[in-house]
């Protein structure tokens, strides 16, 4: 083989480019699937600089002879598919499904609520019979009732931006959410 060929040049590149394009490809892959609960009982076990998946706190609110008491109301950071009817609600497993671009399709079951203060139960209910929407576009400080699949009623409020999403993955949102029953 005689130094300086360039036909030995640009085979040597082109084999380099290839391996480089691979390792970026599948770091890539391994980092998505690592910052991904495989299951929605996962838990992260990063560092934390790095975000939990999911992170609940709250309670089962106390016994009421009302029936407008909340059954939960708590912080949740949201992602996807969570499912309203267990408690505390969880990723995974449930009907509101979001979109990487941080869209929810809530198939006419939800209604974006504009008012500063909180909801009664009552309110979120009249506001998805007269208002409902196809698609709601998080944001931080946005509000918006839900009606889950079991008839709950749950109001969620957007209060950070926990994690942006991309083409592999979901925004991750920081959010105060509580929970009536239907």
């Amino acid at each position: 083989m005689a130094e300086g060929n360039p036909r030995t040049f640009w085979k040597t590149a082109g084999a380099l480019g290839i391996v480089t394009a691979v390792i970026t490809l599948t770091g890539t892959i391994v980092v998505a699937l690592i910052n991904k609960p495989s299951t929605p009982s996962a838990q992260s076990t990063s560092s934390s600089a790095e975000p939990p998946a999911s992170v609940t706190s709250g309670s089962a609110a106390p016994p009421s002879s009302t029936a407008a008491a909340p059954l939960w109301s708590g912080h949740l950071n949201l992602e996807s598919y969570v499912n309203f009817d267990v408690l505390p609600p969880v990723n995974g497993g449930g009907q509101l499904s979001q979109a990487t671009d941080g869209s929810f399709r809530l198939s006419g079951n939800g209604a974006i609520w504009e008012s500063p203060n909180p909801p009664t139960k009552q309110e979120c209910i009249d506001r998805i019979a007269g208002y409902s929407v196809t698609k709601f576009q998080a944001d931080i400080g946005k509000q918006l009732c839900y009606k889950a699949r079991s008839g709950r009623i749950v109001h969620i409020k957007f209060t950070e931006l926990v994690q942006p999403g991309n083409v592999l993955d979901t925004p991750l949102w920081g959010t105060e959410i509580t929970i009536w029953s239907s």
